[in-house]
């Protein structure tokens, strides 16, 4: 949705101008509750590139997408929907 692209422009811009988050913005897998809330999941997982599926394309990374030729990228996005879900509910049930 727009409301969401506007988001995810507005928290990578912040991310790039605030000391220490710059080098975040690439390892952020999943905002929550409801893909638009205050949490932020990241993911240091060597292989991890942000999933055009999650993020608008213009939102991720250049090199967005797991690494689909090794085993970690490989189990990583059969695992993602299931970690991102598992995010999504404990985020609103916090609330």
């Amino acid at each position: 949705s727009t409301q969401s692209r506007s988001l995810l422009e507005g928290l990578r811009e912040t991310f790039n101008k605030t000391e220490g988050w710059a080098d975040e913005w690439p390892h952020v897998w999943a905002l929550g509750p409801r893909h638009t809330g205050p949490n932020i999941l990241l993911s240091h997982i060597e292989g991890f590139r942000q999933n055009p599926n999650w993020f608008p394309v213009e939102a991720v990374h250049p090199e967005s997408g797991l690494v689909e030729d090794d085993g970690v990228g490989v189990r990583l996005r059969e695992m993602e929907h299931s970690i991102i879900s598992g995010f999504q509910l404990c985020t609103a049930s916090s609330q």
